[in-house]
């Protein structure tokens, strides 16, 4: 009995040897780490504000096209009108632009078409008396069967400048005489054409076709040259 007691305590001796390591605490777990949400993507930008361009220039009409120089600041052309119109004579111009005028006021830009009428307001500081004026040559006619007719003449000399001190540079004296409505009516006006004289000139066209009639009754010029 008393064996069976000391192999039991031996047994609890051994099972107790400090040699052994006690057993390890266990370490308790982390818990994982929540993930943040995700951010909601990115709205896209939004596009860049359209600027309207800006609108094309206004197309150039024909007549601006063909003369783009702007006329000079001189008044309208006054004393044109009348009760009586003949046929209209055209100031035409072979080279460059010509501002026309007459009296010192604008009256257009050749092509342009002018006409004899009984309202003419002449100069009265070129007296006419005298037919055919001096120094002058006849460059037109005009005539009506009801209305009447006239001749124009034209004094482009330096003599002009020399007889009518008034005349502006350039200036040429433009003699108009011919009866509207049985009245007579005589007189002189102040022509310009900018940089360009009155010159002979007859155009190829057919003289039974339509740029014939075109043509009809037109005072052309061109410009100046050293002479």
């Amino acid at each position: 009995m008393n064996r069976i007691g000391l192999l039991l305590g031996f047994l609890a001796l051994a099972s107790c040897s400090p040699s052994d390591p006690p057993p390890a605490a266990v370490a308790p777990r982390k818990p994982a780490p929540v993930p943040a949400p995700a951010s909601p993507p990115a709205s896209p930008a939004p596009p860049a504000p359209v600027v309207p361009l800006s609108e094309p220039p206004p197309a150039k009409t024909a007549e601006a096209r063909r003369n783009p120089v702007a006329p000079p600041a001189v008044p309208r052309a006054k004393g044109l009108s009348g009760n009586i119109h003949l046929p209209s004579f055209t100031f035409r111009s072979l080279s460059d632009i010509a501002h026309v005028q007459i009296n010192g006021e604008f009256l257009g830009t050749a092509p342009c078409m002018w006409t004899v009428t009984d309202g003419l307001e002449f100069d009265p500081k070129i007296p006419v008396t005298a037919w055919p004026p001096e120094g002058a040559e006849k460059i037109g006619t005009s005539s009506h069967p009801e209305n009447g007719s006239a001749d124009l003449w034209l004094d482009q000399s330096d003599g002009a400048v020399r007889r009518f001190p008034h005349l502006h540079p350039g200036e040429s004296v433009l003699y108009v005489d011919g009866t509207l409505g049985g009245r007579t009516v005589r007189g002189a006006l102040r022509l310009l054409v900018e940089g360009q004289k009155v010159v002979v000139y007859t155009p190829l066209v057919n003289p039974e076709g339509e740029e014939a009639s075109r043509y009809l009754r037109t005072i052309w010029f061109d410009r100046k040259r050293n002479e």
